[in-house]
């Protein structure tokens, strides 16, 4: 068999195809933040809009009905801000202060197996500001990223107002701007996307606070001081698939573990066991009724894809971006495939 010799074309092709790819990842890099925003305020609506059409059904104007939401919405932020900020800092100024007993705790676990000479004696102030360097260098860049995060939110919350109030107008918009034969597949394609997202909304919402109420009460019986505290993290972390609960697993478990007490870490970690194993097999199923049904795998790769591209927001909506993705194959790729093959 000959070998085709490579041709001044096939350069040429070659590279405009990398000059291509290439600026398809700066566009993408510049444009991160205003996808995001779009994307958080889509999702937001989407949840948010069975709401307003309930209500809409009893003769209630949409725009009086999307005030009502969000003053309500706004009503429970302030609420649990004001009910669980003040303990959970206050659990997290107990932990600082018995921050330098653990610390040697840990070095006498570290001695044992030889490695104590990577710590400091003592963590006194200069080895705390050494330790806390990277963050501190960083410091001014952080102000500015919470800053930016602000108007974020601030542009996440007006956007996703005015899809709620008015979304006829985006709809029919995305629809005109369709080619005409494509219309069916891309509106049974919405149809799916809004029931997954609907069917996560769902699962989330009923796992988080079953996952901070169930971790409260099971970590207060083992007697961990900072129980509120650690079951606040365990339910915000629930909202990130497979590694999220392995995450919220970590703190109380070491904490327990220098806090001398070896077996207490052991309780912590079959407690954390327990709950995710009865959260996962019995209430997400009976919520999402499968709906959702996503491969580790698939999940795994989607938080570590958008946690790299659009940071811990990212991580969060990482599962209904791969149930969205996992959708729009499935509509124009899977399916067609399938046709053509029949």
């Amino acid at each position: 068999m000959e070998q085709q010799s490579l041709t001044g074309r096939d350069i040429r092709m070659g590279i405009l195809y990398a000059a291509l790819v290439f600026l398809i990842i700066k566009f993408i890099s510049h444009v991160a933040n205003i996808l995001l925003i779009l994307g958080v305020s889509a999702l937001l609506a989407t949840v948010l809009s069975p709401i307003v059409d309930f209500l809409c059904k009893y003769k209630v104007p949409r725009q009086a009905t999307t005030g009502l939401l969000v003053v309500a919405l706004l009503g429970s932020l302030i609420c649990g801000w004001y009910y669980v900020t003040p303990p959970a800092i206050q659990q997290i100024s107990e932990l600082a202060k018995r921050g330098p007993q653990y610390y040697q705790v840990a070095r006498q676990w570290m001695q044992r197996v030889g490695l104590e000479r990577y710590l400091p004696e003592n963590l006194g102030h200069t080895n705390l500001g050494t330790l806390l360097k990277p963050v501190l260098t960083g410091a001014s860049r952080a102000t500015m990223s919470a800053v930016g995060a602000v108007g974020s939110a601030f542009l996440v919350f007006v956007i996703t107002v005015y899809l709620l109030a008015n979304p006829r107008p985006v709809i029919q918009g995305i629809i005109a701007f369709i080619h005409p034969p494509a219309r069916n597949k891309v509106t049974n394609a919405g149809k799916r996307i809004v029931a997954q997202v609907k069917a996560w909304a769902a699962g989330i919402l009923i796992g988080m606070f079953f996952i901070f109420l169930v971790t409260w009460i099971a970590l207060s019986i083992i007697g961990l001081e900072q129980a509120f505290l650690f079951a606040v993290i365990a339910g915000l972390f629930e909202a990130v698939p497979v590694i999220g609960p392995i995450v919220s697993a970590i703190p109380p478990a070491v904490v327990a573990l220098f806090s001398g007490e070896p077996i207490t870490a052991l309780w912590v970690l079959l407690a954390f066991a327990i709950i995710q194993q009865f959260e996962g097999n019995v209430l997400i199923p009976l919520v999402m009724s499968k709906q959702l049904s996503l491969h580790p795998v698939a999940i795994i790769l989607a938080v570590l894809i958008m946690g790299g591209v659009f940071g811990i927001v990212g991580i969060f909506v990482a599962a209904p971006t791969a149930a969205v993705a996992g959708v729009l194959i499935d509509e124009f790729y899977l399916k067609g495939r399938n046709s053509t093959n029949d």
